[in-house]
């Protein structure tokens, strides 16, 4: 009898726990490799809609890991406008995008335009019908480059997010026979369960519920805490069979979070593994570079010695070439300078023998003209002497 009402009150606990937990956690990629484990709830309550962020975890992909390698500096943000933000915080970056509100929704709250997911901020609609719609958000990563400056180096795509009115109203109506025996089954059990066994059965529940809904590891920070305290809470659990649920359910969830892990573990050391070879190459295409250059530097350099060797040949050759022009310049002025001495002296020797000639005629022929009129006057002297007195002037 008492395990029937223990089967009872784990269904009844299992069907409230799954009205009430909404937690979901969805995993965004941008086109370069980086991922995005965002956890959020939507909390529906007299016509208001409240989206709560509770965690926000990114690991980067090889273009931009080993760029920004301090994680703590970079941020998972999203926008409800674009342009300038009321307290003076600069975003630059290409593409990017607000969300819009659906026309089921009104904005019942604001921020300063920007939300960084870490620091878990909320953001509430009022609901215009009961109709479901979908909040699209688009999420990107940004580096937190100087005081109300950030650079956002990557988009993850849209956060698609459901608000859907509807369940929260239909359960209560169309189960309302299950809901009230599941509660007289409560309040039956909880006469003959210590506040410990119930606890622990309401935590265990929670830890079911939260465990199915988790598709990739790490698990979210308030499945854990629970798996924490129920672990803790166990060794002073009285009812056998309630001993044996809580045993099974942590074995699952031991099961399951080894084996998503193993997968995390093996996603993560091949990340790593993509990023070590990327910073490989990138090494091996810098030292390619490096010898390439320095290759490039060899040949300048050897060309540089011969074009200075052949340089120095050419001026040398050049410079015998010149002297040896000079020197024949030289020569022929010389020979110039001799054959015009030469042509000189020839010149005032024939000058000095013309003029030596010139005077021996005038010489020879002064001689002989005095001779002549010597001659001469002799004759007439004689004549006039003959002929008496008479004198004849020649």
């Amino acid at each position: 009898m008492k395990s029937g009402k223990f089967i009872c009150l784990w269904i009844a606990l299992m069907l409230c726990s799954t009205l009430m937990a909404n937690k979901v956690t969805e995993t965004l990629e941008s086109p370069s490799g980086d991922r995005v484990t965002i956890t959020y709830d939507v909390n529906i309550e007299d016509g208001v809609a409240v989206l709560n962020f509770s965690s926000a975890s990114k690991i980067l992909g090889p273009t931009y890991a080993r760029k920004y390698n301090k994680l703590e500096e970079v941020a998972v943000v999203f926008f409800d406008h674009i342009g300038v933000y009321s307290d003076g915080t600069v975003f630059k970056g290409d593409d990017i995008k607000a969300f819009t509100v659906p026309a089921s929704l009104r904005r019942k709250s604001t921020s300063y335009g920007y939300y960084l997911v870490q620091q878990q901020p909320s953001i509430s609609f009022e609901l215009i019908d009961d109709e479901s719609t979908i909040l699209s958000i688009p999420v990107f990563l940004a580096h937190y480059e100087r005081k109300l400056h950030y650079k956002v180096f990557a988009s993850c795509g849209e956060l698609k997010v459901k608000i859907d009115p509807i369940p929260a109203t239909k359960t209560t109506a169309v189960q309302p026979t299950v809901t009230q025996t599941s509660v007289e089954i409560i309040e039956e059990e909880v006469e003959s369960l210590s506040e410990t066994d119930a606890i622990a059965i309401k935590r265990a529940n929670n830890i079911v519920e939260l465990l199915s809904r988790q598709k990739e590891y790490p698990f979210e920070e308030y499945l854990t805490e629970e798996v924490r305290a129920l672990r803790k809470q166990r060794s002073e659990v009285k009812d056998d069979n309630i001993v044996k649920m809580i045993d099974d359910i942590l074995a699952q969830y031991d099961v399951k979070e080894k084996a998503m892990k193993a997968e995390y573990d093996k996603k993560i050391q091949q990340q790593q593994q993509a990023i070590q070879d990327s910073i490989k190459k990138e090494q091996e295409r810098e030292a390619q570079a490096v010898k390439a250059k320095e290759e490039e530097q060899k040949k300048r350099n050897m060309w540089m010695l011969i074009g200075g060797a052949l340089l120095a040949v050419l001026l040398f050759v050049g410079g015998q070439v010149m002297q040896t022009i000079r020197n024949r310049r030289t020569q022929r002025s010389m020979m110039q300078m001799q054959q015009d001495a030469a042509k000189q002296a020839e010149g005032i020797a024939k000058r000095k023998a013309q003029s030596a000639i010139k005077s021996k005629t005038n010489q020879t022929m002064n001689s002989v003209e005095q001779k002549g009129k010597n001659a001469l006057q002799k004759s007439v002297d004689k004549t006039m002497k003959e002929k008496g007195n008479k004198r004849i002037s020649i």
